[in-house]
């Protein structure tokens, strides 16, 4: 990735939307693209991990466009 390419990532927040328990112990992750794991990895990491003790996860991928390998 150019360096022009990880400044807009970063400012996406490398495709993360919302990460919350609203509801009892269920957590929700939304996120719309997966970027390479090299720059969005601790952003992905801090996410799940937010949700780490929760009893389920509906991770919603209705805006998802895809990613990169």
């Amino acid at each position: 990735m150019s360096d022009k390419e990880k400044v807009e990532a970063a400012r996406r927040n490398y495709g993360f939307l919302e990460a919350r328990r609203p509801v009892g112990n269920v957590g929700y992750l939304k996120f719309n693209y997966f970027t390479h794991l090299s720059i969005g990895g601790p952003t992905a990491a801090a996410a799940t991990q937010f949700l780490a003790n929760t009893n389920a996860i509906i991770n919603d991928l209705r805006g998802d466009r895809g990613g990169e390998v």
